[in-house]
């Protein structure tokens, strides 16, 4: 009996000590500063978890304490009467009529920051207001026309209630303005294609909205010992960063404040046997953490659980092929060429052109070309094994020209999945 009795003590002491994380909460945390934003202008979705061991669900505030850990910035909260008061983020604090407010799902609720219940999908705005007597500033709503790269840009007040934001600008990236159009009835501008930049509107005496940053798909792969063994592959959205893209699809646990992958599903990094997880951006190592990177429309994120004893660093590797022609690094490509050095050679040179978008040329001075991406297609023996070899060069960062030497068959890179997929260097 007393056997029995310390078993289900010990488990409901373990559920009691399970019940922050099991809370945990996906929603969209934005924060806005006095002059820039602070932390995730496209909104990203985080992980929310209270501080609190006990049953009430995640908070306005615990979202405000999740994001300062991802964006590593400063907040205060002061205790008052009426409970606690955010009085700064970043550099500034509230004084007189200025400080930080708060709205949820676009509505400025009527209780503290610490008892706005959040549920899954749910927005968090966090924002440095000038209250007047109308309350604060309207808040900018961007939503996008159909299909099209044209934007309805609305303004929100607490209550949630939305009336068109006539005359807003909308800034595409950090050099282009477009300023909306209409009348009474819609604020509208159509921006053109923005691949990869973030869509903000600005009105004066509102506060900026965001959106259309990234739409479309990304590829999510996670495998171990080179590519030898695949764990899982998914689709995911465009948009995320490559952190929140693996947290969707895998079990991770992270270190450095959520910036470093320890262990995924289970398989775990070790010092002491020089074994870690290592990730690649359309065959590019990434040079940042996987929380800072946001996936692009078609980009290849791969995870590899490989000894690091011998080989520290692989700049670039093949086997996302045909990336890193295609996507590039961080919405960034470089022209291609494909080049060849037999004649008997530029008909697969010019398919291979058309998958690559690139151009064939049989010029042996594009070699000497520091601006683009080679693929250069080897003679090989009858009989001899193909091969497919990346080549960084002397600048070995991400997004810099690389080259590709294949030899074999060229029918090999057009099947699907194409020679060399999951490898770092392919041999056949």
């Amino acid at each position: 009996m007393f056997h029995r009795l310390s078993v289900v003590f010990a488990a409901l002491a373990l559920a009691l000590l399970l019940v922050p994380s099991a809370l945990a909460v996906k929603v969209h945390v934005r924060v806005e500063g006095k002059d820039r934003t602070i932390f995730g202008a496209a909104a990203p979705t985080i992980d929310v978890t209270s501080p609190r061991a006990n049953a009430l669900p995640e908070s306005a505030l615990d979202a405000l304490e999740s994001a300062s850990v991802l964006g590593e910035f400063y907040y205060h909260v002061t205790t008052t009467s009426f409970g606690p008061y955010v009085d700064q983020i970043g550099r500034y604090a509230g004084v007189g009529q200025t400080g930080w407010a708060y709205k949820v799902n676009g509505v400025s609720p009527p209780v503290g920051a610490n008892e706005a219940r959040l549920k899954n999908g749910d927005t968090v705005l966090w924002y440095w207001a000038q209250f007047g007597v109308a309350g604060g500033p309207k808040t900018l709503v961007l939503s996008r026309v159909g299909k099209t790269n044209c934007y309805r840009v609305t303004a929100q007040d607490d209550n949630g209630g939305s009336t068109p934001a006539l005359g807003a600008l909308l800034h595409v990236g950090a050099k282009r303005t477009v300023r909306t159009q209409g009348s009474t009835q819609a604020a509208v501008a159509c921006v053109g294609a923005h691949r990869g930049l973030l869509v903000r509107a600005t009105l004066d005496g509102a506060l900026a909205g965001c959106g259309g940053a990234e739409h479309g798909e990304a590829t999510l792969w996670v495998t171990r010992d080179r590519g030898a063994h695949v764990i899982l592959e998914r689709t995911v959205p465009a948009g995320l960063t490559a952190m929140q893209a693996l947290d969707r699809v895998a079990d991770i646990r992270t270190r450095y404040a959520g910036r470093y992958v320890q262990e995924i599903n289970g398989i775990k990094g070790s010092l002491s046997t020089r074994h870690d997880w290592f990730y690649f951006i359309n065959g590019y190592e990434a040079d940042r953490s996987a929380a800072e990177y946001r996936l692009h429309n078609g980009d290849v994120e791969w995870w590899d659980f490989r000894s690091w004893q011998s080989l520290m660093r692989a700049p670039v590797v093949v086997g996302a092929f045909p990336e890193p022609f295609l996507h590039g690094f961080d919405g960034k490509t470089l022209p291609a060429r494909v080049v060849y050095s037999e004649p008997r050679q530029r008909a697969a040179a010019e398919r291979l052109a058309r998958l690559l978008r690139a151009r064939a040329t049989d010029d042996p001075r594009t070699f000497s070309n520091s601006h683009v991406n080679v693929l250069a297609l080897i003679p090989i023996a009858p009989g001899d094994r193909p091969f497919l070899l990346a080549n960084a060069g002397s600048n070995t960062g991400p997004g810099k020209p690389i080259l590709f030497r294949f030899g074999g068959d060229p029918a090999l890179l057009l099947e699907n999945p194409p020679f060399g997929r999951l490898r770092y260097q392919a041999r056949g």
